[in-house]
């Protein structure tokens, strides 16, 4: 462990810079726990210094051409953004709270990040000896998430969800002492800002097992302070055809949207390439896009408690796709999400009934395809994803084959149909859409557009090469019309 410390060269060169301004510096919190979980160092690492520091980070920044920015004017924090060996970094770099690293760590939020190591140690004496005034390398030890003081969450709320995620991100156990101050100080979590608990929820859901997650805060009582909504979903029946409570469905519905999202060779591997590079593109903040599945999928019958409806002894929720939509916009504005992140929530809410009703047609035609796909732009992917998800979460045990779930092959066919379209649509036709509307004289619209797709298949079937031949072509067509 010595050894990564000794080798590591954002650590060797702030240990230098620290010594000839003539400050101590210490080694603290997140990259002490990973290298001992791990046995690595991150690519996030956080130090501590008695004065200058500003100077530091900007003198530790040019060292490697990076950039440096003020994270917290009052406190006096800094942020360097570099690059090393082809690696980025990030080294924050804080005053010692108080000058006195004991107290400052102790002030921490849990244990386990509460560590810290004075660099002179290990550079002038060979030594790794570290500061652990509340015992985090025994928690460390005995994989448990604790508090390093009563007062934790009153100082800073937000830690109330970083203990679940830290739970979930280190395979930890929240000790039953925190676990109670978590219920005991839960209504102050509003009292943070809304993008601060955003923020914390969303890096939850990018956690391993996002249904976990959420049934443990839903256990430790912070998802009904979060999304107070939810609970109108909890002891719902669905019907006979459902095995499963709102809540309970909406939970699976979670699990499976990760299950086909982290296997996309299992469930279409013909596009398993673009469907992880789409999910992993960050949709706004830090915010993948798989996350926000996620979070759309535990929305996404969120309208049915106020449709629920019983006739002739059966329960129905007619309209509960728009109502979902309006409940989950409110939601959605109170997490403080952008504009294009709403719409995308909005419009998957709305139309995640769609394929299913496409699937009781007795035969699926072109022009129902690509109404659908149409209609559910600019979430296309969500979309479908979500309504087979939704379909895998009413059943009591899914096939090893996805292929048998009667709503696959709709799911499939509408993919294939999508991803061809998109593949055409970046090709370049022999005739523009503007050479079409001069030629025969017409106003933009739909029509433009198929004309230029019938363009393209003559090409592909090498039927056309010039544009005299594609003008021929949809001048007849557009004269036939």
């Amino acid at each position: 462990m010595i050894d990564l410390l000794l080798n590591s060269h954002p650590i060797k060169t702030a240990y230098s810079i620290a010594k000839k301004n003539r400050q101590e510096i210490f080694l603290v919190g997140g990259v002490l726990r990973d290298l001992h979980l791990k046995g690595t160092i991150s690519e996030d690492i956080d130090f501590l210094v008695e004065r200058d520091v500003e100077s530091i980070a900007r003198q530790f920044a040019r060292t490697f051409h990076g950039s440096v920015f003020c994270l917290d004017e009052i406190r006096g924090n800094y942020r360097a953004i570099i690059q090393d060996n082809g690696a980025n970094h990030t080294a924050d770099f804080a005053p010692v709270h108080e000058g006195e690293i004991i107290p400052d760590l102790t002030n921490r939020d849990f244990s386990v990040n509460a560590l810290a190591l004075r660099l002179s140690d290990i550079f002038e004496k060979g030594e790794l000896t570290l500061i652990d005034p509340t015992g985090g390398v025994e928690d460390l030890q005995r994989k448990r998430i604790r508090v390093c003081s009563p007062h934790a969450f009153g100082d800073d709320p937000v830690r109330l969800l970083r203990a679940i995620r830290f739970s979930k991100q280190c395979h930890f156990t929240i000790e039953p002492e925190t676990e109670r101050l978590i219920r005991e100080t839960k209504a102050r979590l509003l009292t943070c800002s809304r993008e601060r608990i955003r923020n914390e929820f969303f890096m939850i859901l990018c956690q391993p097992g996002a249904s976990e997650s959420l049934k443990q805060l839903d256990r430790l009582e912070l998802l009904s302070i979060l999304l107070p909504e939810i609970d109108s979903m909890k002891g719902v029946e669905q019907g006979a055809h459902h095995a499963y409570t709102l809540f309970e469905h909406a939970l699976r519905t979670v699990d499976y949207t990760e299950i086909i999202l982290c296997n996309p060779e299992r469930f279409f591997p013909r596009h398993r390439e673009a469907i992880k590079s789409y999910f992993s593109q960050i949709i706004e903040g830090n915010i993948p896009r798989i996350a926000l599945a996620l979070f759309i999928a535990l929305l996404h019958d969120i309208g049915k408690p106020s449709t629920s409806r019983k006739r002739d002894g059966v329960i129905h929720f007619y309209g509960h796709e728009q109502a979902g939509m309006k409940i989950a916009r409110r939601i959605a504005a109170r997490f403080k999400l952008a504009n294009k992140t709403i719409t995308i929530i909005s419009k998957v809410i709305q139309q995640h009934m769609r394929p299913l009703q496409l699937q009781l047609l007795p035969r699926v035609t072109d022009r129902a395809r690509y109404r659908l796909i149409r209609d559910i732009t600019p979430a296309v992917l969500e979309t479908l994803i979500l309504a087979l998800a939704d379909a895998m979460a009413t059943r009591d045990e899914i096939p090893d084959e996805p292929q048998s779930i009667p709503l696959y092959p709709v799911i499939a066919d509408l993919l294939d149909c999508y991803f061809s379209t998109r593949s055409e649509q970046s090709e370049e036709a022999l005739l523009s859409g503007d050479e079409i509307m001069e030629a025969l004289h017409l106003e933009s619209g739909i029509k433009i557009g198929d004309l230029i797709r019938k363009i393209r298949e003559a090409e592909r079937k090498g039927l056309i090469s010039t544009k005299e031949e594609a003008l021929n072509l949809i001048a007849g067509k557009h004269s036939r019309d």
